[in-house]
């Protein structure tokens, strides 16, 4: 992923949202083509050099048998918003602007292990369950289902660890604009209700830099 210098993501802000991975892509280059599966995830920080993901997997999906050609990468969003011109004060005095699009990513790279083991696949369950239950005023857990059920279940699934080597983060969110501009973003997106994308915008330009690195140059 291009992450020009000044769409470096935060590190607290890419620490929070490992915290709680929830659903992101798997896509693995295999001997069958690209595979690429949707999974809910958790974020192990200690585990290996770079920390681990896991998950889980149908083993009817065809995924976690085919051979990998190379490294796996797993694709984390954050907030996104368009960006119309006509919110840019500044476009009077500037014509030279054009719809864009603000976003957060981050890539996760690594080697896919695939695991059969029924305990180290229940404790993924269990794991991934209490993470996401934890925030529900009568949290469910695995011993709230019939036994026999469960592990049924367990044993249709296989799990999957992701040992990170790499991580790639970005947050473009309008920190090429001047502060006027970035201020009538703000105003619009709010008036639209995406409060999210608003404040994501307003913290990545708090006390940034400007002008520009250079003037009519596209950093998607």
């Amino acid at each position: 992923m291009w992450i020009p210098k000044r769409f470096e993501a935060d590190p607290d802000w890419v620490a929070e949202v490992l915290e709680f991975v929830g659903l992101a892509v798997l896509v693995t280059p295999t001997t069958e083509g690209l595979q690429i599966t949707h999974l809910p995830w958790t974020h192990h920080p200690t585990v290996g050099a770079h920390g681990a993901l896991y998950a889980h997997l149908a083993k009817l999906n065809p995924h976690w048998r085919a051979e990998p050609t190379g490294e796996s990468v797993v694709i984390v969003t954050g907030t996104d918003a368009y960006i119309s011109p006509r919110w840019l004060p500044g476009i009077a005095e500037n014509p030279l602007q054009v719809p864009t699009w603000d976003y957060e990513a981050i890539h996760l790279h690594g080697d896919l292990i695939v695991h059969h083991e029924p305990e180290w696949i229940r404790a993924r369950v269990e794991e991934l369950s209490d993470t996401f239950e934890s925030a529900m005023p009568d949290p469910w857990t695995l011993e709230d289902a019939p036994a026999h059920y469960i592990e049924g279940m367990l044993r249709a699934i296989v799990g999957l660890e992701l040992r990170i080597t790499r991580v790639e983060a970005k947050q473009k969110l309008s920190q090429n604009k001047s502060p006027e501009d970035v201020a009538g973003i703000v105003a619009a997106l709010q008036s639209y209700g995406d409060l999210d994308a608003a404040g994501a915008i307003q913290r990545a330009n708090a006390g940034k830099q400007w002008p520009p690195l250079r003037s009519g140059a596209t950093e998607d």
